[in-house]
């Protein structure tokens, strides 16, 4: 989990949510509102929904579409007609308003299945309202394979001890 979290009002533009996203290299925001509670996330994809739902970019769901965008169209006017999609909306226009969070004492199974069951990348970590920590993904990964909850008992299970040659020769 890490603590020192980077969060994003409510009433900021996209293009500012992007900016904090890009220095902080992180892919996601947990949103506040006004009194500092947590209302939702926001992630790089949301983002992209939004600049496709106004329809005048074409399909941009990551950095490889922008690029090609980018590349595909007059560059300069893209470039202006995005930014000015993202100057124009606010995080609360396309945030996910589902909050999925889980608290500090929650074991590390149960945050991989809300991962897998809710497809979040990231969760908030809650204690009540106040928010003191997030852990995504990466968190998980770094810290050790643990199987979701949800598979089959037919699957094959691999501890962190596992090689790849115990893997292929299961499956």
């Amino acid at each position: 989990m890490t603590q020192d979290v980077v969060t994003v009002r409510t009433d900021a533009s996209l293009l500012d949510a992007l900016s904090i996203m890009r220095v902080r290299d992180i892919s996601g925001l947990p949103v506040v509102d006004a009194g500092g509670r947590v209302v939702g996330v926001l992630s790089e994809r949301d983002v992209g929904r939004a600049a496709l739902r106004r329809g005048e970019v074409g399909r941009v769901e990551g950095g490889l579409d922008l690029l090609l965008v980018y590349l595909l169209r007059k560059p300069e006017a893209t470039l202006k007609k995005i930014r000015e999609i993202l100057a124009g909306q606010r995080v609360e226009q396309v945030m996910s308003r589902r909050l999925y969070s889980v608290a500090p004492d929650a074991p590390l199974e149960k945050v991989v299945n809300e991962f897998v069951k809710h497809h979040v990348h990231r969760l908030p970590v809650l204690e009540g309202d106040k928010l003191v920590g997030i852990v995504t993904r990466d968190d998980v990964i770094m810290r050790g394979g643990l199987q979701p909850a949800t598979e089959t008992r037919d699957t094959p299970t691999f501890g962190p001890e596992s090689t790849v040659r115990e893997a292929r020769r299961t499956v």
